[in-house]
């Protein structure tokens, strides 16, 4: 956590100031020099914001002086140009209107104290360098910027979990949508008055505003009424709203994340969801993969949960293979229940048959995926088939060390068809 020491006299600039640093780590405050001297000589302050004029007229650039080792970001209305050259020549490492750039303190911290290295395992582990790509550089985006984040992905990807993660230690205030009726969604979201409606005993507090100075993350944001996507559209924007009831303005700065199982395509074909309102909270898009296109993420997630439980199990390699294989439709949290059931009901070696008596693999249900989809509407059924081929050939070639006989067998075709579409690869790979 970065310890951030605030030096100004006038007390609601301050208390501005500390709403919009709080995410950034704890805040210290001073309004004089001798109060902010005692704080840095404490010895572990990571960056200052500095007023130049306190209890005396350029005051500030005293301290700047006496702390030259500390990081420091002058906040001043002073514009003259031999001002803010002292203020330079002093140490500070950046300068800013007080009254123009508040907009910029977040690249301003970035630039003076550095961008930290983001480190997927502890966000979001993966041993898909694809997706580790993608968190990253999604991450860096939404550090470097004040733009919202939208996470996609199947129910039980991790969507939540990595909503938290990224937070880290900024406040983060969390709302599942599906959780409540649609006709309680926006006292939840916007707070009420007391009386304002039937049941409304007493004044409540929305989410929304506790969420000031920290990240909001509203989950399955797809249930949304389009009158509540209004009002939430416009509270993004111009960051104040009103309760329910209630014609007192109230104004919260934060962060949005939002996440949706929902394609957002369909959504938006069937009305469910504004144009303008998707654009906004789509400043940041994440797309996250279903597990069984992870299949060594499988693995790495049972070596977790093993390593955290009281009784140890170990998969026997067939029995990994079809849990490998299996659609998992739940993903995590489908995989998490069914590991649960065969460490209660197995004695610790993981035989194929017990995994196929918990998966039911006899009753195979497929369905098109995230991918396919996309590929059927932009190429259409051909081409989709013929991506299919490829694929279900190279998983088959792999698996198979390359063994002509176990490869037919597998994919249950003739060796004539298989010498076709053997041919049809190299063609394709030489093109």
């Amino acid at each position: 956590m970065k310890h951030i020491l605030i030096l100004e006299d006038d007390d609601i600039y301050r208390e501005v100031l500390k709403r919009k640093l709080s995410q950034y780590g704890r805040v210290f405050e001073a309004k004089n020099l001798s109060e902010a001297l005692k704080i840095f000589e404490m010895g572990h302050l990571d960056l200052a914001f500095v007023d130049l004029d306190l209890n005396e007229r350029f005051e500030g650039l005293k301290f700047l002086e006496l702390s030259n080792n500390l990081k420091t970001i002058v906040l001043s209305s002073h514009e003259e140009e031999w001002v803010i050259k002292k203020a330079f020549m002093f140490g500070a490492n950046s300068y800013l209107n007080k009254w123009k750039n508040l907009d910029e303190l977040h690249l301003a911290i970035l630039d003076t104290i550095g961008e930290s290295s983001i480190d997927t395992t502890k966000i979001y582990p993966t041993s898909c360098e694809k997706l580790k790509t993608e968190i990253t550089e999604s991450l860096k985006l939404f550090n470097r910027s004040e733009l919202p984040m939208l996470i996609t992905g199947e129910t039980g990807v991790g969507k939540s979990h990595l909503a938290k993660k990224i937070a880290g230690e900024i406040p983060f205030v969390q709302v599942n949508l599906s959780e409540f009726g649609k006709g309680t969604i926006e006292s939840e979201l916007f707070g009420h008055k007391k009386g304002s409606f039937t049941g409304a005993i007493e004044d409540k507090i929305g989410l929304i505003e506790k969420a000031d100075g920290g990240i909001l993350f509203i989950d399955e944001i797809g249930v949304l009424s389009l009158d509540i996507q209004k009002k939430l559209l416009k509270v993004i924007e111009e960051k104040e709203f009103y309760p329910v009831g209630s014609s007192k303005v109230v104004k919260s700065s934060f962060r949005l994340i939002t996440a949706t199982c929902d394609d957002l395509n369909e959504l938006i074909q069937s009305k469910k969801i504004r144009e303008d309102f998707l654009f906004r909270i789509n400043g940041i898009e994440l797309y996250i993969t279903p597990i069984r296109e992870r299949a060594e993420d499988i693995s790495l997630f049972i070596e977790k949960l093993n390593a955290v439980a009281l009784k140890k199990i170990f998969f026997e390699e067939s029995a990994m293979e079809i849990v490998k294989d299996h659609y998992w439709k739940g993903n995590y949290r489908e995989l998490k229940s069914v590991v649960s059931r065969l460490r209660s009901t197995s004695s610790g070696l993981i035989k194929a048959s017990s995994v196929k008596d918990i998966l039911k693999v006899d009753e195979p249900s497929l369905t098109l995926n995230h991918e396919m989809k996309s590929l059927l509407k932009n190429s259409g059924l051909k081409t989709l088939l013929n991506s299919i081929e490829h694929l279900s050939f190279e998983w088959a070639s792999f698996h198979c060390n390359g063994k002509v006989n176990e490869i037919v067998r597998t994919l249950g075709i003739s060796k004539s068809l298989y010498y076709r579409i053997s041919e049809g690869q190299k063609t394709s790979s030489a093109n």
